[in-house]
């Protein structure tokens, strides 16, 4: 099914990424305050191991609504949908290995030598940005 194609607004983007972390945070809180005290040292660990649990069971359906539909659950939530400029369907080469790499790369500068962290928030910033036609550089990069 081709819908016609628009670019969503940053506020929204935003919204439905908030809502896709709070998919992850929330179980991770709920593992944080219920797991037996003294499992580990600090509650990092915890709040990180439930974070780690609700992202290891939430993929599986992440990627099929990606896959299916061009959406994830904040997006769905929000009525956006990644597609082509075109509003064809993103394949999944698209959504799921060409959208992620700028923050993947943004991830490996952060955390490479003694400086990464200096340059990690521009490259964040500069995949972020919004074009006047709505688009991000991850969109650009995907095609999306």
């Amino acid at each position: 099914m081709v819908r016609e194609a628009g670019s969503a607004r940053f506020g929204p983007r935003l919204l439905a990424q908030l809502a896709d972390a709070l998919l992850v945070f929330v179980p991770a809180v709920l593992v944080a305050t219920f797991l037996p005290q003294g499992l580990y040292r600090d509650e990092e660990s915890y709040v990180l191991l439930g974070a780690s649990i609700a992202w290891i069971l939430l993929r599986p359906l992440q990627w099929t609504l990606l896959i299916r539909n061009g959406e994830t659950v904040g997006k769905r939530l929000l009525g956006l949908r990644i597609a082509r400029p075109d509003g064809t369907a993103a394949s999944p080469w698209q959504l799921l290995l060409l959208r992620p790499l700028p923050l993947a790369i943004v991830v490996v500068v952060l955390f490479s030598g003694d400086y990464g962290f200096l340059f990690a928030p521009f490259l964040l910033l500069a995949d972020v940005m919004v074009r006047k036609d709505g688009r991000c550089l991850h969109d650009l990069l995907a095609g999306t």
